[in-house]
């Protein structure tokens, strides 16, 4: 739950540049948060009470009490499919960078390729690239290619699905006339 919170942050800052994007998130994570206590309060009436009581009213709301709110019902219109495997896939990618970059004992200045198998994707990848760089930790660079000979020598890779493979750039060009030699 750290790492949404950690993406999310990026839309819901005051000063973030769309205040579109940001007034749409609070307003999910409005819902998420009352739906969820919504749900909680036959297990924890008196908790999800306080908490509920404790949230600003939206105009339209005015019910005075969670017990007397109406539950949660699936709403069709907040499913959206595609959108969800694409999100888990785009976290199983981050992943899978995380998980190589502690193999190869990495936590900064990481050079990250994701391959994206389909232009929905791509797009997708690259339209998050900032919310998923805040969630690899040490992330320096953000690259989405589409083929494969795009990718440099010297990435290590995962296949993290179907439609995308996750790649850490490991070769590190080493000049010898920069670096003193040690002695």
């Amino acid at each position: 739950m750290n790492d949404l919170q950690e993406a999310i942050k990026l839309i819901t800052d005051p000063a973030a540049k769309d205040a579109d994007a940001r007034r749409s998130a609070q307003n999910t994570l409005y819902t998420v948060l009352d739906n969820g206590l919504r749900l909680l309060h036959p297990f924890m009436p008196f908790v999800t009470e306080e908490l509920w009581q404790r949230l600003p009213r939206r105009p339209t709301d005015q019910t005075p009490s969670i017990m007397l709110a109406r539950f949660p019902e699936k709403q069709a219109e907040r499913d959206f499919p595609d959108a969800e495997r694409e999100f888990d896939l785009a976290f199983n990618g981050v992943r899978a960078i995380r998980s190589m970059a502690t193999s190869y004992n990495l936590n900064s200045k990481l050079q990250v390729f994701f391959l994206a198998r389909t232009p929905e994707l791509a797009a997708t990848l690259r339209a998050s690239q900032d919310a998923l760089s805040v969630l690899i930790k040490g992330c320096a660079s953000f690259t989405v290619v589409e083929k494969e000979d795009e990718m440099p020598e010297g990435c290590v890779g995962e296949l993290v699905g179907q439609d995308l493979s996750a790649y850490l750039l490991l070769k590190v060009r080493y000049n010898p006339l920069s670096t003193p030699f040690p002695h």
